[in-house]
């Protein structure tokens, strides 16, 4: 069996492979191994490197090489072959070990060639356009752009060669499109209305800014106050079918109008990244907050220096003499201190040849080591902005640990400068008491697998657990409400099981990143209705219920339901491989069917 130390990363398997090397072998399994056998180990094999297995496959058709683990399934290959699927050839069926020469690609393209001077007319062509019209070179990389030109190319090889047309008379004028781009923006207008109307769950991200080419809606009311913001934010929604209520989330930085403004009717969630960064901010650039006195002398005195050469050595345009560009301190940028003083650490000793008698003064009041401890110190702080910074990928799951992992790092050593445990003990105190954490991020917490007992975080681990399953029976009254007709239940376990519900209105993801996750919810209904009982409930029973009791609860069978799947959920041993490129969507998009109600929860909590 291989180790750790054996295993190669894909770009040095890439790099043995374009040598041409002898170490790399590549071999099918057997039926009999421990693999996994499946019909897709006909079109690829296993990567040896030495004799030993490696955790990469390669595509025998296309040779690409793909990541590929026992425990993952056959999914990577599934994926692959969809794509691959037009190139497939026939697969030797031999079973012999292949060299690397069946696998070495190719210098030749399978694509037509293009004659030279036809590639250089357009390249000339492409020249003066971006130069002449004054346009960036990635214009001509644009989707925008590349459908016009293929366009052009498709009608000049519908139009006969004996036809006299000039290119101007293809092009239309500028009134033509001004008419037309208000027709499209309709349409288009239209689309997303009916798209937004769709959707049963959403998250509005609401911020001021102050540029007016952001493309945000231009705020033109007579004050800041919170009810007018709320007032201008609801009409917007409404204007596209959407209504905050308290299934809705707002995501918003975390100052006082903005908390009057959304501290109704929705589900408010400070942005964690604002939390850091203010705090940060009070650390370096303040002396007194919430009336009480932030003593960070030192840091400060130390800080105000730097900023005061980086700024100075910007406007005298010497910086192009040092190896690295200063990055000057923003507080609206986050982790502005952080990218400030690392910079400025790293040129620390080249930068004294640049500065003036009156610049070196200030130079000389400057700790070096100080500096380099400070920038240890914010390290951390500045990784978790950057992973909380995603842009593809929910993050909330990860807020909860990485608050309690900044806390530790802010634990004073006895052996720390006393600049060092002033900050600690500011940042750590701050930390604490000023980053929220609501019962949507526990919830998110323990939807990781890899997180669910809060083991890093155990003073949270009983309300979290609570706050799932309590969301658990809410989902779970919410697929009996809204299946108009007696559930057909079938195994849990089939993919096309049939299940009579009625027809509603699309699900539809409000962002790229959670499309994966988000299904119709005729498909929504199926998952959660799967584990449900057949209710009947006469309707004078229902009538004095709604007359005198409370709405009916689950009933023992179905809430034993419920405990089932928390409880195979806490026992079960699926966990998420590299935490850093963690995908939670993809993974509960995978278990659905498994775990319908979490699923279900990851959802709405994760969007």
């Amino acid at each position: 069996m291989s180790t750790n130390n054996n295993q190669l990363d894909k770009k040095n398997i890439e790099r043995l492979v374009s040598q041409n090397s002898t170490s790399i072998s590549y071999i099918k399994p057997n039926e009999s191994s421990k693999i996994e056998f499946s019909k897709y180990w006909n079109s690829f094999s296993q990567i040896y490197i030495s004799n030993v297995k490696q955790d990469f496959i390669v595509c025998d058709h296309c040779k690409t090489i793909l990541v590929y683990k026992s425990s993952t399934g056959s999914g990577c290959m599934i994926n692959h072959l969809r794509f691959c699927q037009s190139k497939l050839k026939q697969a030797n069926s031999s079973g012999e070990q292949q060299t690397i020469n069946n696998y070495y690609k190719s210098t030749f393209s399978d694509k037509k060639q293009i004659p030279k001077d036809i590639k250089r007319a357009i390249t000339t062509s492409c020249v003066q356009f971006v130069a002449e019209d004054g346009r960036a070179f990635h214009l001509l990389q644009g989707p925008g752009f590349v459908r016009l030109a293929k366009q052009l190319f498709d009608s000049g090889q519908r139009l006969p060669s004996s036809t006299n047309i000039s290119i101007e008379d293809l092009l239309p004028t500028p009134s033509t499109k001004s008419r037309n781009i208000d027709k499209m923006y309709d349409y288009y207008r239209e689309q997303l209305i009916k798209f937004c109307k769709s959707m049963d769950s959403y998250c509005a991200i609401v911020d001021f800014w102050c540029e007016p080419f952001t493309g945000c809606f231009p705020y033109e009311m007579e004050n800041k106050r919170a009810p007018t913001i709320r007032t201008f934010i609801d009409d917007i929604l409404k204007n596209f079918g959407l209504v905050l209520d308290q299934e809705k989330f707002v995501v918003i930085d975390n100052e006082p109008t903005m908390l009057c403004t959304f501290n109704t009717s929705c589900k408010r969630i400070g942005c964690s990244d604002h939390y850091i960064n203010k705090q940060h901010q009070y650390t370096f650039t303040t002396k007194t907050i919430d009336e009480k006195s932030v003593s960070c002398d030192l840091a400060q005195g130390l800080f105000n220096n730097v900023k005061t050469l980086v700024s100075n050595t910007r406007r005298i345009h010497k910086q192009q003499n040092l190896s690295k560009q200063l990055v000057l301190y923003a507080d609206t940028r986050f982790s502005g201190a952080f990218e400030m003083l690392n910079v400025f650490s790293s040129i620390f000793d080249e930068s004294v040849q640049i500065l003036d008698s009156k610049l070196s003064a200030i130079y000389s009041n400057i700790d070096k080591d100080l500096l380099v401890d400070i920038c240890h110190f914010l390290f951390p702080f500045d990784t978790v902005l950057r992973a909380l910074s995603d842009d593809k990928r929910p993050t909330i799951h990860r807020e909860l640990p990485f608050k309690q992992y900044l806390i530790n790092k802010s634990v004073i050593d006895e052996n720390d400068d006393e600049a060092i445990k002033q900050v600690k003990s500011f940042l750590g105190k701050r930390l604490n008491e000023k980053w929220e954490i609501t019962d949507q991020h526990l919830i998110a917490a323990v939807l990781h697998p890899n997180n669910k007992h809060l083991h890093k975080t155990p003073q949270f681990k009983d309300r979290a657990l609570f706050l799932l399953k309590q969301e658990m029976c809410k989902h779970y009254d919410r697929s009996l409400s809204t299946s108009s007709s007696p559930v057909a239940v079938s195994p849990i376990t089939s993919s096309t099981s049939s299940i009579s519900c009625s027809p509603s209105t699309s699900s539809i993801s409000c962002s790229p990143s959670i499309s994966s996750i988000l299904c119709s919810s005729s498909t929504l209904s199926s998952s959660l209705t799967s584990i449900t009982k057949s209710v009947r409930l006469d309707a004078r029973d229902i009538l004095l219920r709604e007359a005198f009791d409370k709405p009916p609860s689950p009933s023992v069978t179905d809430m034993n339901d419920i405990d089932k799947e928390f409880e195979n959920y806490l026992a079960s041993t699926l966990v998420m491989e590299g935490d850093e490129n963690d995908d939670i969507l993809s993974f509960w998009r995978q278990h659905k069917q498994t775990f319908p109600l979490i699923a279900s929860i990851a959802r709405d909590i994760l969007a």
